[in-house]
């Protein structure tokens, strides 16, 4: 079952599952420690467009997946220049932005993620949806290139690992 938690207070109550699953799913090097994901949680909620779903299974939370409104105009930090800059501001600017995504490990390859990722892009108002992904991570890639995505540009995006832009028509 995948269930939609749109708003700030219903989140709330449900933020220890999807932090809990960041941890299982990100393993023990995740690109954020848990308190900081957190922390990034509560405040991307605050955002435009902020939609978030939880996949469970037999009543436990096994996924989640989360986006929202990117800024338009003026980039909010030299990371979203940085961004737009290579991927292109059609792509970027005003579209949906997906930061998180996560299933627990026990329950991938099971289609959960499937269901997440198509659920969050349904009924958006947006013309494209993009995300940014370790770009040597092959089996994650080609999961979204599945699924519509495109590449859209490489580069280190300011960090020490290549990073791919992959974005889709919603």
């Amino acid at each position: 079952m995948v269930e939609e938690v749109n708003d700030a207070d219903h989140l709330l109550e449900h933020a220890g599952e999807i932090v809990g699953i960041y941890a299982a799913a990100f393993g023990p090097e995740p690109e954020l420690a848990a308190d900081r994901f957190a922390a990034a949680l509560a405040k991307h909620a605050e955002r435009d467009g902020f939609r978030c779903c939880l996949a469970y299974m037999d009543s436990q939370p096994v996924g989640f997946i989360y986006g929202f409104t990117a800024f338009a105009g003026k980039p909010p930090s030299p990371w979203y220049a940085r961004v737009r800059d290579v991927a292109g501001a059609e792509w970027i600017e005003g579209q949906f932005e997906v930061p998180w995504f996560g299933v627990r490990p026990s329950h991938q390859h099971r289609g959960m993620g499937s269901r997440l990722l198509d659920r969050i892009l349904s009924k958006l108002p947006h013309r494209r949806a993009w995300l940014v992904i370790r770009a040597a991570d092959e089996r994650l890639r080609a999961f979204y290139r599945h699924r519509g995505w495109l590449d859209l540009a490489e580069d280190a995006l300011g960090s020490e690992t290549l990073r791919a832009v992959m974005g889709r028509d919603v």
